[in-house]
C-alpha cells in the first residue's frame, strides 16, 4: 500500500494552505464493532486520565466514550433521552447525525 493512498490532501480556499487527512475504509462486515470499540477505546483512556490530575480530558473522554456506547447500555440510552429533552437547540442530535454521518463513510468507502 503507497502512504499516499492513506491521506486525503486538501487545500483550504481561504488561505491556501494545505491540509492532509487521514483516509480509513472499513470493510462494511465491519461496522457492527465500531461503535463498541472506539468506546471502549475512549473510556479506557479517559479512566487513565482521570488517574492524571492536572489534565482534566479524562472526563471528556469517558462521556464520549459512554454516548458511543449508548446504544448498548440501557442506563446511559435513559440519560441521554433526559439530556434530548432539555436540549432545545439540538446539539444532541447534531453529534448523534455527525456520528452516524462520519461511520457511514467509513464504512460506504467515501472521502472523509
Amino acid at each position: 500500500m503507497v502512504l499516499n493512498d492513506l491521506f486525503l490532501s486538501t487545500v483550504s480556499p481561504q488561505t491556501g494552505k494545505l491540509y492532509h487527512h487521514l483516509m480509513v475504509k472499513l470493510d462494511p462486515k465491519y461496522k457492527k464493532y465500531l461503535r463498541p470499540v472506539a468506546g471502549i477505546i475512549f473510556l479506557a483512556a479517559g479512566a487513565v486520565f482521570i488517574l492524571i490530575p492536572f489534565i482534566p480530558l479524562g472526563y471528556i473522554l469517558i462521556f464520549a466514550g459512554l454516548f458511543l456506547l449508548a446504544s448498548y447500555l440501557p442506563f446511559v440510552r435513559k440519560w441521554i433521552q433526559k439530556i434530548k429533552m432539555k436540549d432545545d437547540k439540538g446539539r444532541v442530535e447534531k453529534v448523534e447525525k455527525e456520528i452516524e454521518d462520519t461511520e457511514d463513510k467509513m464504512v460506504n468507502d467515501k472521502k472523509l
